[in-house]
C-alpha cells in the first residue's frame, strides 16, 4: 500500500516501539504538539506500519522482549531510510557500540529522561534536514534526466524534419512542373490526375512537417524551462536546514 506524501506544513512523525505505557506517555507529553507520536508494541507491528505510513524517526526500546539478533537486524534494514534511535535503561558502552554498529543514529539512556528527550528533538531536526536534502537531490536528478530526454527528442525531430524536407521539396516541385507541362501540352486528365495526387500528398506531408516543427519549438521551450528550474536549485538549496518544514514523498525500506 502506498504511503501518503508528507505535508510540508505538518508535524513530525515519530514511531515509538515500546510496550511500557508510561514511557510512551512521557515521550508524547515532551514532544507534542510539534511531534505526532504513533506506537507499536512489537517489531512485526512496526514493520506493517512502516509499509503504510511515513515517519521521520524511529525510537525503539532495547529492552523489548525479542532476541538481540532480531533487534539488530531490524535496525540494520530500516535505518537505511529512517533514522533509528535506541534507548536503554542503563548506560552500557558495549551496548551503545553494538547498536551504533548496527546503524542506530543515537543511543539514549532513560535514566536521564529530560536529557534523552531533548537529544531526541535534535535527532528529529536532523532527520528532516537529511530527508529534505535527499528529496531535492532526487528532484534535481529527475529534472536533469527529463531535460536529456527532451533534448534527444528535439534532436530527433529536427533530423527527421530535415531529412524529409529536402526530397519532399524535389517531389513537390517536379509534380507542379509536370502539371504545368501537362496543361501546356493539353494532355488528358487521366495522365495529369496521378501527378496531382502526388502533389497533394506532398502538401499533406509538408503540413505534417510543420506540426513537427511546432513540436520541436515546444520541446525547446520545455528544455529552457527545465534549465531554469535547475538554476534555481543552487548549492544552498540542497544543504541540510534547521527549519521545521518536512520533506515530501519519501520511500521507506521494508524491514
Amino acid at each position: 500500500m502506498a504511503a501518503s506524501p508528507a505535508s510540508t506544513q505538518g508535524p513530525f512523525r515519530l514511531l515509538v516501539i515500546e510496550q511500557r505505557d508510561e514511557d510512551v506517555r512521557a515521550i508524547e507529553e515532551a514532544l507534542q504538539p510539534q511531534v505526532t507520536v504513533q506506537r507499536a508494541t512489537k517489531l512485526d507491528t512496526a514493520r506493517l506500519m512502516l509499509r503504510k505510513h511515513l515517519f521521520e524517526v524511529i525510537l525503539v526500546n532495547r529492552e523489548l522482549p525479542v532476541e538481540k539478533k532480531e533487534l539488530l537486524g531490524f535496525i540494520r534494514r530500516i535505518t537505511l531510510e529512517v533514522p533509528v534511535v535506541v534507548y536503554t535503561s542503563e548506560e552500557d558502552r558495549d551496548v551503545v557500540l553494538e547498536m551504533m554498529k548496527a546503524g542506530a543514529s543515537d543511543c539514549l539512556c532513560k535514566k536521564e529522561q529530560k536529557q534523552h528527550l531533548s537529544r531526541l528533538r535534535d535527532v528529529l531536526q536532523g532527520a528532516v534536514a537529511r530527508n529534505l536534502r535527499v528529496q531535492q537531490q532526487r528532484e534535481r536528478l529527475h529534472t536533469l534526466e527529463r531535460t536529456r530526454m527532451m533534448e534527444t527528442l528535439r534532436a530527433t525531430v529536427s533530423k527527421v524534419t530535415h531529412d524529409i524536407n529536402n526530397p519532399l521539396a524535389i517531389i513537390s516541385g517536379n509534380a507542379q512542373l509536370l502539371i504545368e507541362l501537362g496543361r501546356y501540352m493539353d494532355l488528358d486528365d487521366e495522365i495529369i490526375k496521378p501527378i496531382k495526387d502526388i502533389e497533394e500528398a506532398s502538401s499533406r506531408i509538408a503540413a505534417s512537417l510543420h506540426k513537427l516543427a511546432d513540436l520541436k519549438e515546444m520541446v525547446k521551450q520545455e528544455i529552457a524551462q527545465g534549465d531554469g528550474s535547475l538554476m534555481e536549485l543552487d548549492e544552498d538549496a540542497i544543504q541540510p536546514s534547521n527549519g521545521s518544514a518536512l520533506p515530501g514523498t519519501r520511500s521507506q525500506t521494508r524491514a
